[in-house]
């Protein structure tokens, strides 16, 4: 079964100046999920539930609400998880932490067994959200495969962003073929050329310059046909900053070529 398409962020201001409209734009060229979903319920003035309502009469899935971040409380996670749940999400996420160090990314991996296990008790999964940082070498290996050899993925998995790991220097090809149950979703992102060696991670993603998913040097054809024998399950295109498009003629270009390989 082909992996469904979602997308996050890109055309926030479209959703604030006509959300019902957008909505339904989004729908007909054919999204099947929008990752985040439940702020719409602000923006349409009904609950979260009605929100989910009116998604599903849509034919639009929420595959991820977020977000956690190690500074809340088990209290403010709980009411997260439980927003998560409201909205139909199977998934909620934590976007960033530092990977800087070995016994960081220990602790990182404590937290999120933690967190897995809160979220376990609600039914739904936590995944951790990488960036291009995570791809440093820490040991020996990836800061990122660190994490990953030290969390269950009963408890805890990733949201891939290819993007970033290929932006950081990391091969998200290989990375898919090595751990192929550990990413339920992956983030699709291009860009117009990398920064593997760059000292001051942060840096570069400021610098970064993005291109639409399959216009930039991501071998998108290759992630689509890796996450296609690993049986992952959502593509989520992401562009966290617009270069020459605008952001509907982006989301929509981005969408037909990943339309395109996905089938």
């Amino acid at each position: 079964m082909a992996a469904k398409i979602g997308f996050i962020g890109i055309i926030r201001d479209e959703f604030e100046k006509d959300t019902e409209g957008t909505l339904k734009w989004v729908a007909d060229l054919g999204f099947d999920g929008m990752e985040g979903a439940a702020s719409v319920a602000e923006k349409l003035g009904v609950s979260v539930a009605e929100t989910r309502k009116k998604l599903a009469a849509l034919g639009i899935e929420v595959p991820v609400q977020g977000a956690i971040r190690p500074s809340q409380s088990d209290d403010e996670i709980r009411k997260i998880i439980a927003t998560a749940k409201e909205i139909g999400a199977p998934y909620t996420v934590d976007y960033f932490a530092p990977f800087e160090t070995r016994d960081e990314i220990l602790e990182y991996a404590e937290f999120a067994t933690r967190v897995g296990k809160i979220c376990a008790e609600s039914g739904i999964g936590f995944l951790y959200h990488n960036h291009n940082h995570e791809m440093r070498m820490v040991n020996g290996k990836r800061a990122i495969e660190l994490f990953l050899e030290n969390t269950d993925t009963s408890l805890v998995n990733v949201e891939l962003d290819i993007g970033w790991v290929a932006f950081g220097g990391g091969d998200p090809v290989e990375l898919i073929e090595k751990y192929p149950s550990r990413f339920p979703v992956l983030h699709m992102k291009d860009f117009e050329s990398f920064m593997p060696d760059a000292e001051d991670t942060g840096a570069a993603r400021k610098a970064a310059t993005f291109a639409e998913v399959g216009d930039g040097k991501v071998d998108m054809k290759a992630v689509v046909a890796a996450a296609k024998k690993a049986g992952i399950g959502w593509l989520t295109i992401e562009q966290d900053r617009m270069n020459r498009l605008d952001p509907k003629e982006s989301l929509e270009r981005s969408y037909r070529n990943l339309k395109a390989m996905v089938g």
